[in-house]
Order: structure tokens, then sequence, then C-alpha cells
């Protein structure tokens, strides 16, 4: 009787599951935009392939291979895979393909979203996540402080929660400029919702009031300082691109499209369901995803 994986390695196993998972996810984004200017590129009568980028392409994944530590001839036959493929099949919706392939990667279903935020709450990106948007928030807040808004509330803390991406980051209100404190530093206001509530609220799609209001956010904490900042994001401008935000959203909101058949090696891997979350269920706690055991 073969003898059940060591702890050590269903964990790797495991680990291995979720990165192939990423690794296939993004290979499809990817080939959804190189789909899409291949068919830009029919509709205005040019050539399908150009030799000289495909050159480049593949000498920039050589590159970046080697410096990552892989084989250089792995990065380039893994981006020569992809280019191949784009260029066999350019359908001519592509650029609509293009733009639900990149909300699907971006704004995944629920089951993948779960799994995936698991991974990313806590760890090095949520806190590099966090630090670029205490920055982001103190730009826009800059104006409002310089203004008088937050007089009195000077070190007022401010945090903000993404909770699906367990993003948390703070800001302390000041005079002139607000500062980015420690994600650990105890706040004064706390503004909460989910990644897509605060897209709303940047992008401009969503006015701040209609947002708490259906309690897409939420605030809680010192009510005098919480009612300056709630009054101050009515007039907040931040630095993003707010055109290109308010597109993705209308997008991550559509219907989304039919999923893409699955042979009957995929259902009996997966599942009745697996056209509707491509994933396996989410193991209970302490358990291993079933495919797991056979790698």
């Amino acid at each position: 009787t073969k003898a059940p994986p060591s702890p050590v390695r269903r964990a790797h196993r495991a680990v291995l599951d979720m990165l192939d998972d990423v690794l296939v996810d993004v290979a499809t984004c990817r080939q959804s935009v190189a789909r899409s200017l291949l068919a830009h590129k029919r509709r205005i009568g040019e050539p399908l392939r150009d030799p000289a980028r495909e050159e480049e392409v593949r000498l920039r994944a050589r590159a970046r291979a080697h410096r990552r530590g892989l084989d250089p001839d792995v990065g380039e036959r893994l981006i020569t895979t992809l280019v191949e493929d784009a260029t066999r099949t350019v359908p001519h919706d592509a650029g609509a393909t293009a733009a639900a392939g990149l909300v699907r990667f971006l704004v995944p279903p629920p089951l993948v979203r779960r799994r995936w935020f698991e991974a990313f709450a806590g760890g090095p990106l949520a806190t590099a996540a966090g630090g670029v948007g205490g920055r982001l928030l103190a730009h826009a807040l800059a104006p409002a402080a310089r203004e008088g808004c937050f007089e009195g509330f000077e070190g007022c803390g401010l945090a903000v929660e993404v909770r699906d991406l367990g993003v948390r980051f703070v800001v302390v209100l000041g005079p002139r400029h607000p500062s980015v404190a420690a994600r650990e530093r105890p706040a004064d206001v706390v503004v909460a919702g989910s990644l897509l509530a605060f897209l709303k609220l940047v992008a401009g799609e969503s006015d701040p009031d209609a947002l708490f209001f259906r309690r897409e956010l939420t605030l809680s904490g010192d009510t005098a300082c919480g009612l300056a900042v709630r009054n101050a994001l009515d007039r907040l401008e931040w630095p993003v691109p707010a055109g290109a935000l308010r597109t993705f959203l209308r997008l991550a909101q559509a219907p989304p499209s039919p999923r893409p058949s699955f042979s009957e090696r995929d259902a009996a891997t997966w599942g009745d369901d697996a056209g509707a979350s491509r994933v396996p269920p989410a193991p209970a706690t302490g358990a291993l995803p079933a495919s797991a055991e056979g790698q």
C-alpha cells in the first residue's frame, strides 16, 4: 500500500496547484488581449504577424527569465507557445473577449476570488497594496487639509480596510498634508468595504453618500472626525485614470459570458458544476484539494 504523502509534500503540492491556476488564468488573459490586437490589425488591413516585434518579445522573455533565475530557454518556449496560439484563431469580437478576459482575471468568480484573497491577505502583496493605497489617499486628502477641512482633527487616524483583500492602511490627518502611518496604528475613524466599492468611489461611479447608504461602505469611530472625513470624500480628486476605471467597472458588473465547455476528464476532476467555477471546492481546514494528491 502506498504511504500517504507527508505534510511537507502535501503543502508543496497545494501551493503548486494554486500557482498552476494563476498561470493558466494569466495566460488566458494574455491571449484575450493579444487576439484583440490582432483583430484590430485585421480591421485596418495590417499583417497579423510582425516578426520584428515577436523577436523583441522573445528576447524580452529570455532576459526576464535570466534575471529571475529561470532558464532563458524555458521563458522563450513559454512565450513562443502563447504567441503561436494567439495567432491561430482571431475571433471578430476579440475586443470584447479581451475586455471580458481581463475582468474575469481581475474580478474572478466568488470561489476563485476567495482562494486568491486568502493567499493575498496578510502577505507581502497586501502590505505593498496598503502602502500604495495610503499614499494615494494622503495625496487626495491634501487639498482638503490645506483648506481647513480637518481643522481641530489634527492627529486623527483614518483607517481604510479593504475587507475582501485583507488590506488595511492608516492615514494621519494633518494641517497641511496627511501622512501615512503604520497599518497597526489604532484608528479614530474606519472606512471599510469591498475592493469594488472603493473602485466605484475612486472612479466617481458612485458618490460617497450612495455607497454609505447602500452599506457598500461603512464608517465607524469618532463621530465628529468621521463627519469631516465623509464631507471631504465628496470633493476628492484621485490621481488615477478615472475613465479607465469606469470602463473596467462597467465590464466587471456586466453579466458573465458563457464559460467554455469542459471535457469528460474535466468534469470527472472538478465535478458536474466545473463550468461554473473552474476550481475545486475549497478544502476544509487542514485538508488539501483532492487534485493535490496526484502530483
